[in-house]
């Protein structure tokens, strides 16, 4: 039953993200750059109350903690003050440390970036490197000799069938105008008369989504993960220092004027919590059930905002709605499957500790009366003479 309340409930996140995200994009019109540099000033917003929470839990545990003082003379010395000591075994344990923060700051820095919802081709995109990234990852395990993933082969490759026919269903029939979509917002031409750090921009924006994904499924380790998620947002201030100072003043003086109060709220307030919610979870899902939820939920929602915000044929959004119909209906089977099956696993392991109970039981008894015939006999002779 947990299973499936987390599935829905990663649906309902990404439903208001993604809702959230295409709502944003028709009042705020911002072209590619203008949204990263919105991204990283979110960035610094999260890092700004993370700052205020850290500072706040310290206030509270220096108040909350008594301490002894011991009086000499004029001067009060604190006795014993206990101090968290966090050492490393040699430099080069110490600056594995260092760069394993520094990369999952990249990685969350990139992923901030890239969970774009507005634009369809990010969703997409970062789904298809999720896919890929699971691919590789779950070949490598079952190459390894993993018989569990061996035998849930067939089951997952039925999941990278219809992820992929969707993707590849959007790919075919907006690929083009995605190019052109990102030529226009770059401010570049035809891409035959484009010089080499134009092509350079475009590839980067194209594809930053799709590495990406691919680095979540099978590059980043959950353990990894979790132990640096915190000190990482440093490292994504660090990032986003220089690309907010790209922009001059006008374009924050435009911002925070143009729009009203209610958008602004929106864009500093709303959206960081919903990526940093969207995020959080993602990293909670890195193991191989729970990338298969992740991969589900994000191409349902991203299948159906697509089919109903976009100005598509009936065929084109039957074929998109077929799609996450089945996908959706075969998960949830799989899911009602896997309960039945453990609940079924829950109650023959409740009947098997009722039988050993029992025998530990007869066993006590059996050996109870042989202790008390024992005591018996060696009295016997005592009372006869």
């Amino acid at each position: 039953m947990n299973r499936i309340l987390s599935f829905f409930c990663r649906c309902v996140l990404f439903v208001l993200f993604v809702v959230a995200s295409k709502m944003e994009s028709q009042i705020v019109h911002l072209d590619i750059m203008q949204r990263v540099v919105v991204s990283c000033m979110q960035i610094c917003v999260l890092a700004l109350v993370w700052l205020a929470y850290e500072f706040c839990l310290c206030v509270i545990s220096v108040f909350s903690t008594k301490h002894e003082y011991e009086a000499i003379g004029v001067a009060v010395v604190a006795a014993e003050l206990e101090v968290a000591v966090v050492t490393f075994e040699n430099k080069s344990r110490l600056k594995a440390y260092i760069r394993e923060v520094h990369v999952v700051g990249v990685v969350l820095w990139s992923t901030m970036l890239c969970s774009d919802y507005a634009l369809d081709q990010t969703s997409f995109t970062f789904l298809l490197g999720m896919l890929i990234g699971n691919i590789m990852s779950v070949c490598s395990t079952a190459y390894r000799g993993n018989r569990k993933v061996k035998g849930q082969l067939m089951i997952i490759s039925v999941y990278w069938t219809l992820v992929l026919a969707l993707v590849i269903i959007y790919l075919v029939h907006d690929g083009q105008h995605v190019i052109e979509y990102t030529e226009e917002q770059l401010g570049l031409t035809v891409v035959k008369h484009m010089d080499w750090t134009a092509v350079v921009q475009v590839v980067n924006v194209l594809f930053a989504p799709l590495s990406s994904g691919i680095t979540w499924t099978y590059w980043m380790d959950p353990g990894t993960l979790l132990d640096h998620y915190q000190t990482s947002v440093y490292s994504c201030v660090l990032l986003s220092i220089p690309v907010m100072m790209s922009m001059d003043a006008e374009f924050y003086a435009h911002l925070f004027v143009q729009y009203d109060t209610v958008t602004t709220v929106h864009l500093f307030t709303t959206e960081p919590v919903l990526k940093f919610m969207t995020i959080y979870v993602l990293a909670l899902s890195l193991e191989l059930e729970s990338v298969l939820d992740m991969l589900v939920s994000n191409a349902v929602v991203s299948g159906v905002i697509y089919a109903i915000v976009g100005q598509h044929t009936e065929l084109f959004n039957a074929s998109v709605g077929l799609l996450v119909t089945i996908l959706l209906i075969f998960h949830s089977f799989r899911l009602t499957m896997l309960m039945l099956n453990d609940n079924r696993a829950k109650h023959a392991a409740c009947f098997v500790i009722v039988d050993e109970t029992e025998t530990e039981k007869n066993a006590d008894a059996s050996t109870s009366t042989e202790i008390e015939l024992l005591c018996a006999s060696s009295i016997l002779p005592e009372n006869t003479l």
